[in-house]
Formats: C-alpha cells, sequence, structure tokens
C-alpha cells in the first residue's frame, strides 16, 4: 500500500439505504469520503494537487459551503459545538469526513465532524446534515455514548419520512474501517435506516486522482442517486409527507 506524508486520509466504500415499511425499499452505491485533519489544510494546499482550501481547485473546501461568519474551519466547528451544548477544552482533535466542491458543483447530504478529546478518545460527532431541493442545512450534536445516540428528528430532509420521528444513531471510533447508521423510528418501530461502511486508504496524489477520475463530480452523481431512488420510492407506493414548514429553519 502507497503511503501517505498525511494524517488526512480516504475512506473508501459504500453507503445503503433500506427502507422496511410502508413498502420495502433497498439500494446501495460505491463513493469515497475525505477525512480531512482540520489542522492538516496548509500542508494539503501544499503538496496535494487537485485540491484546495483557498481557490478554484478541481476538489476544494468552500468554508462557506459549511459556516458563515467564520473564517477558520476549526474555530467555526468549535464554535458550532459549544453553542449546540459541546463542552471543549481547546486542544481537540478534529477531522472532518466529507465531500469537496468537485468542478465547481457541491451538495452533500451528511458531512461529520469528528472531535477527539486530548487523550486521544472520540467524544463527539458534529453531524451537519443538508436537504434539497430546499437547500437548507441544519446541525446534530451527537455525544459518543458508547458509539450510540438518540434523540428527536428537527429537521426535514426526505419528504418520505414521518414528522413525528426518532433517530438513532451507531458510529464507531474510525480507524481502518469506518461505519456509521442512523435509523428512523416511529411508535418504537424502526421503518427505515441508512449507513456507511468505509475502509481506509491513504491520501496521496495517486489514490486522490484516481478516485477523482473515476467520480469526477460527486456532488452531482448524489443528486441524481437521490431523486432516482425518491422516484422509486415513490412508485412503489409509499407515501409523501412533502415539506413541514412546522421545522425550524436551520442557518449555517
Amino acid at each position: 500500500m502507497s503511503q501517505s506524508n498525511f494524517n488526512s486520509a480516504i475512506y473508501y466504500g459504500k453507503t445503503w439505504h433500506r427502507r422496511w415499511s410502508p413498502k420495502p425499499h433497498q439500494f446501495f452505491y460505491k463513493f469515497f469520503m475525505l477525512w480531512l485533519d482540520l489542522d492538516e489544510f496548509e500542508l494539503l494546499n501544499r503538496q496535494l494537487f487537485g485540491f484546495s482550501s483557498k481557490g478554484i481547485s478541481w476538489g476544494r473546501f468552500k468554508l462557506t459551503d459549511h459556516f458563515n461568519d467564520e473564517k477558520d474551519v476549526k474555530k467555526a466547528v468549535m464554535a458550532k459545538t459549544k453553542s449546540l451544548g459541546g463542552e471543549l477544552q481547546g486542544d481537540e482533535k478534529i477531522y472532518y469526513l466529507g465531500h469537496l466542491r468537485y468542478l465547481g458543483c457541491y451538495f452533500s447530504p451528511l458531512n461529520l465532524y469528528y472531535i477527539f478529546s486530548r487523550n486521544g478518545e472520540l467524544a463527539y460527532l458534529l453531524a451537519e446534515v443538508s436537504n434539497t431541493p430546499w437547500n437548507e442545512k441544519h446541525f446534530y450534536l451527537l455525544k459518543n455514548t458508547n458509539g450510540r445516540f438518540a434523540h428527536t428528528k428537527t429537521f426535514q430532509v426526505s419528504p418520505f419520512n414521518h414528522q413525528k420521528t426518532m433517530y438513532q444513531w451507531q458510529f464507531n471510533s474510525p480507524c481502518e474501517h469506518l461505519s456509521i447508521e442512523v435509523a428512523n423510528y416511529a411508535q418504537h418501530k424502526k421503518y427505515f435506516a441508512a449507513g456507511m461502511q468505509l475502509t481506509k486508504k491513504p491520501l496521496n496524489q495517486k489514490n486522490y486522482l484516481s478516485l477523482l477520475i473515476r467520480f469526477p463530480v460527486m456532488s452531482v452523481s448524489i443528486l441524481c442517486a437521490i431523486y432516482w431512488q425518491a422516484c422509486k420510492t415513490w412508485v412503489k407506493g409509499n407515501p409523501f409527507y412533502g415539506y413541514h414548514k412546522a421545522y425550524k429553519k436551520s442557518e449555517k
């Protein structure tokens, strides 16, 4: 396996969705996500061709795709975490698991910020959730309690899911393998779940460009898959609940 000069890495594998009711439907897609050390952006800007957090590039981390009013991504993550009730010491290690703006196009339904305490233990996940076509964004703070966290739904994502829903997250502390699942419960019954099963690869020039060539505009692929699977879900007879304006709109 080729080595890397970075703490940052690539996670490659599959994302999957499964619906049990009212009508069964399931699918999976192969894809990749970047695992970026937020302290390493300057090094990545200098040494990784096709990546930038400052200007135009094939893959660009654009801060305003994620946060408003901040000029530093790590400070933005820490500020959001504290605003949601997280307790931080200021010396945490934070990694971004998510997508970039590829060839100028950006959409990601879920990005995750893994926040590790000074002793290396996973303390929090800050989940950045986006919807389409409303183009809204919301953050959930998940405290690591043995890899599980439950909370009520407060943000509209899929028009095929109930408004009154509980979320149950399961996740590991990433190493060679990364897994995460979020299940939807209504009336104490699990009716939908989605997740990722990923394997770590070194982030080097060869691996990065290989995946860019294979998935040149990931955002477009994600959007096409979302709408194609939504059509199939509707054709199978699952009810369409629509957009719930009762939810409080989230700001970046």
